[in-house]
């Protein structure tokens, strides 16, 4: 029985450690295809929720940071509501959708 009260305080000190550290996923969108030309940040959900954003006249998008995660991802797609082509990039890589753009995405952190 005393190894539930070291359980339920690892637990606390895990979670005031959670709070007290800024985890930030920011996301650039840009105006050409290759990640270049910037024209705004968004700061999605990090927890693999679908997040509308369509910005006109942007054609790719990156991670731009990645603060508090070990890893970063997004799933990046042509039509809101998470549909349509679909491509997935980690870290800071360039997803390219050159005339058309991206929509929606869906993005994680891990740590």
């Amino acid at each position: 029985m005393k190894l539930l009260p070291t359980l339920l305080a690892a637990t606390a000190g895990l979670a005031s450690i959670a709070t007290a550290i800024d985890f930030q996923l920011k996301v650039n969108y840009y105006s050409d295809g290759g990640c270049t030309d910037y024209v705004t940040s968004i700061w999605p959900h990090s927890n693999g929720d679908c997040y509308d954003y369509d910005y006109g006249g942007t054609n790719s998008a990156n991670i731009a940071n990645c603060d508090g995660f070990q890893l970063c991802d997004c799933t990046y797609y042509a039509e809101k509501g998470c549909t349509g082509r679909e491509l997935q990039k980690f870290g800071g890589s360039c997803a390219s959708n050159w005339g058309a753009g991206w929509k929606s995405m869906s993005c994680r952190g891990t740590w």
